[in-house]
């Protein structure tokens, strides 16, 4: 795992692995910490999709190790970013089960109401750029 992919997939499965355990959260109203972008970071070079692609990676993992009934509509979420972003071959993910350790199905249903939230959503995402 390059070291980029490790910090992306460390700081993701740590939320993850620490949320699962408790029943109830807390939301502070104030910053408690910020994000610093530079150059060569992978938040700043990610418009082709590197680091949703890497969250996708911890979730499957947080997914299949924790929550394995649900890990076929997280790969049909996965198969539209695999689509999404074409770079991805860039990355070692060719495929879906490339973010599995197991094989996975895509769950025909998951895919289709994914794609539907998509297309619902963008008459509202085009409103949104039209008046900022």
């Amino acid at each position: 795992m390059n070291e980029k992919r490790g910090q992306v997939f460390r700081h993701n499965i740590l939320f993850l692995l620490t949320a699962k355990d408790y029943t109830y959260f807390a939301h502070i109203a104030e910053p408690l910490s910020f994000f610093r972008a530079h150059e060569g970071s992978i938040s700043v070079s990610s418009a082709s999709g590197k680091l949703p692609l890497h969250y996708a990676l911890a979730r499957a993992y947080f997914v299949e190790n924790y929550f394995p009934k649900d890990a076929n509509c997280l790969a049909a979420k996965i198969q539209l970013m695999l689509w999404r972003f074409k770079d991805a071959r860039q990355y070692g993910m060719n495929g879906v089960n490339d973010f599995f350790i197991n094989l996975v199905e895509i769950s025909k249903v998951c895919l289709i109401s994914q794609f539907a939230r998509k297309i619902a959503s963008l008459p509202i995402r085009v409103l949104r750029r039209l008046t900022k």
